[in-house]
């Protein structure tokens, strides 16, 4: 059984290091606990439209959830320790991708400077993530 799921629009996108998340948030979310963050978010000034698609696929009975991030932004990122995300779409709902254990997302820059009279300075980046659970739904505090 294979499903798709597709973000209904993106509000804000913000990282956090990876090592500040609680441990084994997956089983937490699998375990149905609510999860309730406390921590300081980097947000991320993007340009254009993000978007954020997770695809669930069940293999033997396990559960493998992969999802992407696309957005372009203004800033690079920090490449000096592990990120884990924090999307919020237009509902108003936030999402985490990312967890404090290995392996963590796969972040992938892409720099464009873009063209006189066009498209101004920007870097595309590519967040791709697999785990049990890839896309985890959690309230900030």
């Amino acid at each position: 059984m294979d499903s798709h799921f597709s973000l209904p629009g993106i509000r804000s996108i913000s990282y956090v290091a990876a090592n500040v998340l609680p441990d084994h948030i997956a089983y937490m979310r699998a375990s149905r606990i609510p999860i309730k963050l406390n921590i300081k978010q980097n947000f991320v000034p993007f340009v254009g439209e993000p978007t954020c698609e997770t695809e669930s696929t069940k293999i033997n009975k396990a559960k493998k959830q992969s999802v992407t991030l696309n957005f372009r932004c203004t800033q690079p990122l920090p490449e000096d320790y592990a990120l884990a995300f924090v999307v919020t779409d237009n509902n108003g709902q936030n999402w985490l991708i990312g967890q404090r254990e290995e392996p963590f997302p796969l972040v992938s820059c892409t720099q464009t400077f873009g063209i006189t009279d066009g498209d101004p300075s920007s870097i595309t980046v590519t967040v791709t993530f697999e785990a049990s659970e890839a896309l985890i739904p959690i309230e900030m505090e």
